[in-house]
This record gives C-alpha cells, structure tokens and sequence, in this order.
C-alpha cells in the first residue's frame, strides 16, 4: 500500500508542477537579469529576493550571470525556474535545454535557500537552477533549508553542488509540519554534512504523516559526505524516502553512488520508523511514470568508516524495501560491506516481474565488502533484526567471516528464497587480507533459512556455514543445491552444530560433515552433481533435460516464483518425483517446449 501510496503522490505532484511551469508561461512572470537587459528586475545584489517579495509567485530568472544570494522563501508559494538565455525568452517562458541559471550562495555562511513557514499549506517548485555555495553550521541544509515548514518542495532538472551544512550539505528538511519533496532530473553531488547527511537530511519530530520524499528517475545523489556522522548520501529519522533512479553504469551520477560516511551507511542511514522504497520497476504509469525496466537503482561505491558501506538500517519499524536493484562496490572499514540491520530494523528484497534490467539478476549484490581487520559480513551484516531477501544474485562479496553474511543476536532471522550465491570470497591480497571464513557465519541465538537457493562454486574458507554453538535457533537449508566444494565442507565442526542446521531436500557436494546417522538413510540429500547449464559462465540454470534436481522436492517456500520469475512445481511426468514435483535450487526447469522463456537459447 506504501508503493501505491507514493505512486499517487507522485503523480499529483508531477501534475501541478507540470501545470504550474505551463501556467506560467502564458501568465503575467517577473523576469530577472544582467543590468541593462530588458527584464523587469535588472539592478542590486538580491535580485531573485526582490522578485520574491514581489507580489508575483512565478519569477523566470536568466543565466547570463550568477545571482549572488541567500534566499528567503516565508510561508508563500512560489515558482522560480532558470534556464532562460534571454529577457524575452523568459517572458515567454521559452527555456534552452540543459541550461541552468546559478545561485551561488557562498557571500555569506547562510543556506542558498532557506524556506519557512506554516500558516499555509505552500508549495515551492525550482526549475532548472544550479543550487551551490550555501554554508549553514546551525541547522544545516547548506543548498537547500526547509525548517518548521508547511511546504511541497518540487524540484526539476536542477543541480545541487558543493554545499555545507552542519546536518544536510545539500538539502535539509527539518521539524514537525508536513513537508514533502519531490524530485525528478536533479543531481544532488559533492555536498557535505558536518555531521549527519551529506546530500539529504530529512528529521521528522511530529506524530502525523511522516515526510515523503520522492526521487524519480533520472536523479542522483553521489559524491556527499558526512564528516563527522552517518548518512554519506541520506539520513533518515521518521520519514519515507522512495527512490527510483540509477543506472548499471555505476560511474554515473544516477543513484545513491560514491557516498561517505565517518560513521554508519555511507550511502543511506536509516532509524526511528524510518521506510525505504528502492524501486526499480517501472511503476505509477498514466500521466507519469517512476523507474525503468531498463535500468536499475543503483546504491556504489559508497564508504562507511563504521557499519553500512551501502546501507545502514536500525529501529523498530525502520524498514527498507527492494526491487530491481544493484548494490554494488560499497565497502565497510567495519562491518556489512554491503548493508548493516539492527535492533528489529527490517529489510525486504524482492523481484515483482518478469521484464527487468537484466533478467539473469534482476536484484544482484557484488563486490561488496566489510572491514579487512576482523571484518564481519561481506554482503550483510544482522544484528537482532529481519531481513528477507528473495530473487537475488549475490556474487563476489567479502570479508573476514561471513563473505555473504554475517549474524548474531536472538531477534535474527535472514532468509534466502530463490537466491544465486556464487563467487564470494577470493584471493588473499594486501597488508590486512580478508579471511573469507565461512559464506555464512551465525552466532548468538540467530537464525539463517536458505529455500530455493544454488550455493556453488565460492572462494570462502573451512566451510560453507559456520554455525558456532552459541547461535541457539536451528537455521534450516530447504529444496536447494550447495554445489561449494571450492569453499570445503558445508558445516565448520563446532561442537554441537549438527543440530543447529537442519538440511532437507538438497542436492550437496558432501554430507559427512553433517554426521548424519547410517539409519534411516537420508535420501532427501543427493550428492549428485546438480548439471547446471554452463557454471563457468555463471549460468547456474540446471540442464532442463538431464538435471537430477528437477521434481526432487516437495512444496517448501515455494509460493515465491523462481530466479527467472517463473512458477514452481513445473512437473515431469517421465521422471519419478522423489518427494515432490519441486526442482531445488533457485531454478524451476521448464518443459523443452518453453524453455526459450527461460533464457537457454543463450
């Protein structure tokens, strides 16, 4: 209901912004330019602030030179949209393409934009303007202020650029009144936060409906920082935050990418009932449209010095869901390459079609990687929270213990359904190499469930799970191939680990490490080469025709379709089904007849 919820949102949003940007080229504008031009304000050193004061709430401001200000915008609404090369053009509201006119806010140690007011609902749209000096060490948003505000911030094809703010280096929207943001082709880059939020900080203290913040396609908040705090790219406290932007060129600006944090989540920091939509897929079409299935949403390259390279989550109700996404080269000097859960925070991935991106890996984590020096969870970090994730290709992580994930604590439960893990861990190089000990570590009372899942061919050592007598909760291994003997064992001995993991209806490499009893026989656990389609170019599909996992199991977690986004339980009949008509693994083989659908011609 959330996703729907913010597709309306967006679509009403993008409506009266569209209307008002057209309204206002036919109606009655105050334009602003160079002295001696024919604008209607040509003279002074607050010309955008003069024309605010106006009594005209749509100003069209030329580019041919900077505007020198710091801008007050007090409880009205207003329209300033840039990009004009001349007077006449920006009476005719004719804008030139990629052009944008400049407020550079760096005269005094004030935001470039600051915006207050709450006696009305108001609405504030920027247009194709370059947003950059603005120094704010009290609250912070250095580009961008939204303080104590009753507002709809709509930006459009605007740049926002190295800015300093104390919480928010870009943009802040701080305080209890509604506030709402949305964005479309605007980059938000090289921002920093003295403390907390290098691109965006969005701090909600009231009780009624937390901010909404809505960054569509073709947006980008890349290359912030946060000096001294959490949140490289974004804070988050008590506000939504749907973000629908990226591309898998991962050098681009699109997408959360190259984010710094000195403490946790150096692409996003999430807490306090905080909610996350990454959405990929295309969604909300109509009039308007948010993601493309073309691309994804892309969170790289980011840095955090404590937990969280990518992404940071923690808090009752702090929540963050996932669909057609790319999380990729994000790295933590300490734990969770990738992405850090904690204290009951929860994190969903999923695939929601079958068009996408790319359809081998339409949610794919690579190249993610914790700490060097005793680094815990390569992909994924778990302390005391939940975290589903389905659908997914998870390659070429690392770190200490744990190249995918490492989890610890009583409320931990991570769950795998329909997933590739392959590839994670590698070759011990540099002064602080990773170990890659175990693809799996758990401790301390937690729990990992694997259902539908390929396991094969990782660079981790000792054993696939290491499961350490503390951890307590039985993890179970359903319906799925472990096809690792690159890694070694599929359990490390600790004593007493047998009987915290429970295997059913799976093809393995090896079972003596489960020390099974000789009575009964365990014929639910094959060691049969699984004939995947061609491992040595990470097509992990089994062979259609041949595979012993086809019809192997029974219905077990298997309402998720599989890998490819095709149903489960595709029978048979010529082959005796041993428990069930299931395949294990992430894939479901189809019939030869439809096996075209399934990507085999390649």
């Amino acid at each position: 209901m959330r996703v729907q919820f913010l597709s309306a949102i967006i679509l009403v949003m993008s409506i009266n912004s569209q209307a008002s940007i057209e309204e206002s080229k036919g109606a009655t504008v105050i334009t602003v330019g160079s002295a001696g031009s024919s604008c209607d304000i040509t003279t002074g050193t607050t010309k955008i602030q003069d024309a605010i004061d106006s009594n005209f709430s749509d100003i069209h401001v030329v580019n041919t030179e900077t505007y020198n200000e710091n801008i007050i915008i007090n409880d009205k609404s207003i329209t300033i949209i840039g990009g004009f090369t001349s007077c006449a053009n920006a009476a005719a509201g004719i804008q030139t393409p990629n052009e944008k006119s400049i407020i550079d806010g760096s005269a005094n140690t004030l935001s470039t934009i600051r915006i207050f007011g709450n006696t009305f609902i108001n609405s504030v749209e920027l247009d194709s303007l370059e947003i950059t000096g603005g120094t704010s060490n009290g609250l912070g948003g250095g580009g961008i202020l939204a303080f104590g505000a009753d507002v709809e911030i709509i930006l459009n094809d605007n740049l926002i650029h190295n800015n300093v703010g104390r919480f928010g280096g870009g943009i802040a929207m701080i305080g209890a009144d509604r506030m709402n943001l949305f964005v479309t082709d605007t980059v938000i880059k090289l921002n920093q936060a003295t403390e907390s939020g290098g691109g965006l900080y969005c701090n909600y203290t009231g009780t009624g409906i937390a901010p909404q913040l809505v960054f569509s396609t073709n947006t980008g908040i890349s290359g912030n920082g946060a000096t001294n705090g959490s949140g490289g790219g974004v804070f988050l406290n008590t506000c939504d935050f749907h973000f629908a932007s990226g591309d898998n060129d991962i050098s681009l600006d699109f997408g959360i990418n190259r984010n710094l944090a000195t403490m946790q989540g150096g692409g996003i920091y999430a807490e306090d009932e905080a909610t996350i939509d990454l959405i990929g897929n295309e969604s909300g079409c109509g009039l308007i449209c948010t993601g493309d299935n073309t691309k994804p949403v892309t969170i790289a390259g980011n840095t955090a010095q404590g937990n969280g390279g990518g992404i940071f989550l923690t808090g009752f109700n702090t929540q963050i869901n996932m669909n057609m996404v790319l999380l990729a080269q994000n790295t933590s000097a300490s734990n969770g390459g990738g992405m850090a859960i904690a204290n009951n925070a929860e994190l969903n991935v999923t695939r929601s079609q079958k068009s996408c991106w790319n359809e081998d890996h339409c949610n794919f984590f690579i190249g993610n990687k914790s700490g060097e020096n005793s680094g815990l969870g390569g992909l994924l970090y778990n302390t005391g929270a939940i975290a589903n994730i389905n659908q997914s290709e998870i390659a070429l992580n690392r770190a200490d213990f744990g190249t995918v994930l490492y989890t610890v604590g009583s409320n931990s439960l991570t769950t795998f359904i329909g997933c590739v893990i392959r590839d994670n861990g590698g070759i011990r190089v540099g002064t602080f190499p990773h170990d890659d000990r175990n693809v799996f570590r758990v401790a301390g009372n937690a729990q990992v469930d694997v259902y539908h899942s390929t396991i094969a061919d990782n660079l981790a050592d000792v054993a696939v799970f290491g499961i350490v007598d503390t951890a307590g909760a039985v993890s179970e291994i359903h319906n799925s191939i472990v096809s690792d003997a690159s890694t070694g064992t599929l359990i490390e001995p600790f004593v007493g680990s047998q009987s915290l993991v429970d295997f059913r209806k799976c093809l393995l490499h090896e079972k003596a490490s489960l020390e099974l009893p000789t009575v009964p026989d365990r014929n639910d656990l094959a060691t049969n080469d699984p004939l995947f389609v061609n491992r040595v170019a990470n097509n992990y599909h089994i062979d259609p025709l041949n595979s012993p996992a086809r019809d192997f199991a029974a219905n077990d977690h298997s309402f998720f379709k599989d890998m490819d986004f095709e149903d489960r339980g595709v029978d048979f009949p010529e082959i005796n089904d041993f428990f069930g008509p299931y395949d294990v693994g992430a894939d479901e083989a189809q019939r030869p007849d439809a096996m075209f659908s399934d990507g085999f011609e390649n």
